[in-house]
């Protein structure tokens, strides 16, 4: 992230492969960071029972896959 003079806090966001800018104004950026941090515990959690639940479908793709020299 960066300053940009009347845009606030700005940092680059992929959508769909492309890069725009998105920015904050500077009086909420410590409010958007703590947001971000907090769900980071949140995301961490999704990603945890996600790659429980879907381990055996991965673990039988990869068979497949390395079956068929892939």
């Amino acid at each position: 992230p960066w300053a940009i003079p009347y845009e606030g806090v700005c940092f680059p966001v992929e959508i769909d492969g492309e890069f725009v800018l998105a920015s904050i104004p500077a009086d909420q950026a410590l409010r958007f960071a703590i947001a971000l941090v907090e769900s980071s515990v949140e995301a961490r959690e999704i990603d945890a029972s996600l790659d429980i639940e879907h381990s055996a479908d991965l673990a039988a793709f990869q068979a497949i896959c390395k079956a068929k020299g892939e």
